[in-house]
């Protein structure tokens, strides 16, 4: 009397993918995730012991792309590497609306993780990594789903940087990124829509 209720698309690309039932995604609430601003022109990312738990988080690629800009990791352990360290809720919502933008690098072998969803939510302008990073099971990047989902995504850290050096500098352009992000968050991930399809599963 098992019942799989799936979490992304992608996992469909699992080998010996033993089907579903449902596909329903996290949610996140529209009314908590919001008023982005992007006063405060740094790049920033969320992740526990991001560079701890390098390749799992793709650090390099956040240390590549982000080098020489103005960057704000945050999240346990961040401080090693010139962050935040850990924030309280209410401190982690006031840098999602402060920052400039987002580099968003997967944690594997996830397709997705929270932190874009609220990054996107808030408004903050992300843009993710490539599927070409995902390596630490052979169909991990046939698993991730950033790419399509982030209003800017590259393989390549420095077309990722190219992108981040225009959002850091262009806030006109910052704001219809903003605006492509927060809109697709809301379709796919909104607590509207989940608990409809939620209701809807369990009848």
């Amino acid at each position: 009397g098992m019942q799989i209720v799936r979490y992304s698309p992608q996992e469909r690309n699992i080998p010996g993918f033993c089907g579903e039932d449902a596909l329903i995604r996290f949610y996140k609430d529209p009314l908590e995730w919001k008023d982005w601003t992007g006063d405060d022109p740094v790049v920033t990312n969320i992740s526990q012991d991001m560079a701890g738990r390098d390749p799992f988080t793709n650090w390099r690629f956040w240390e590549v792309a982000t080098r020489g800009l103005a960057r704000m990791p945050a999240g346990p352990r961040s401080e090693r590497i010139g962050g935040l360290g850990v924030l309280s809720m209410s401190e982690m919502h006031e840098l999602l609306r402060s920052a400039r933008c987002y580099l968003y690098t997967g944690t594997q072998p996830a397709s997705y993780t929270l932190g874009l969803i609220e990054a996107m939510m808030t408004g903050t302008p992300v843009v993710s990594i490539g599927p070409g990073w995902m390596r630490m099971l052979p169909y991990s990047g046939s698993l991730f789903e950033g790419h399509l989902i982030a209003p800017l995504s590259s393989d390549r850290p420095d077309a990722a940087r190219a992108y981040l050096v225009r959002l850091l500098a262009d806030h006109v352009h910052a704001r219809e990124i903003s605006a492509v992000g927060r809109a697709t968050a809301i379709e796919l991930f909104g607590i509207l829509r989940i608990a409809s399809e939620w209701r809807e599963f369990l009848g």
